[in-house]
């Protein structure tokens, strides 16, 4: 069943700003910041998008894994049952160019995946624009050290968080 979108939620997802875009086979795989409708924090992703809708100009449904769910699609530690329900399901919704049934399209989206999944470790924070935007800073802003000029002794070291930034 289809969930009906309301113009008054904040998205999830801002494709404008893009550590990363791959044309892999049929599939644009893009490297994004998926944003929690709920706690507002902003997280890497990686998106997949059907390329051939998004030629046509036709609005293609955003297949996404965050960084959180990044090692179930490993090779080493991952879970080919997981992994292999969500193709199929990203397949079944015509989300993604192929048909479940057949093991090629599966295995090319695994491709399109495996392709740049590495590559969401070493992404930056969520840029402040679009952060400031979507009402979605980054929790982790960066570091603060106090230091003695004289003797360069540490003083005082924190985390500096969104909570410490105003809008």
């Amino acid at each position: 069943m289809d969930k009906l979108i309301s113009v008054d939620e904040r998205p999830v997802l801002d494709l404008r700003y893009a550590a990363f875009q791959h044309l892999h086979g049929a599939i644009m795989v893009v490297g994004s910041w998926y944003m929690d409708p709920n706690t507002r924090r902003s997280t890497p992703c990686l998106v997949l998008l059907d390329a051939a809708k998004l030629a046509s100009k036709r609005k293609p449904t955003p297949c996404i894994i965050t960084l959180d769910d990044m090692w179930k699609w490993t090779i080493e530690l991952g879970d080919p049952n997981y992994w292999a329900g969500q193709i199929k399901d990203w397949l079944d919704t015509g989300a993604l160019p192929g048909n479940r049934n057949n093991k090629r399209d599966v295995w090319a989206v695994m491709d399109a995946v495996q392709s740049r999944l590495r590559d969401i470790v070493s992404m930056p924070p969520l840029p402040m624009k679009a952060a400031i935007t979507h009402g979605s800073t980054p929790q982790s802003v960066g570091e603060l050290t106090i230091t003695e000029r004289d003797t360069g002794k540490t003083v005082h070291e924190i985390e500096v968080t969104s909570r410490h930034v105003r809008h």
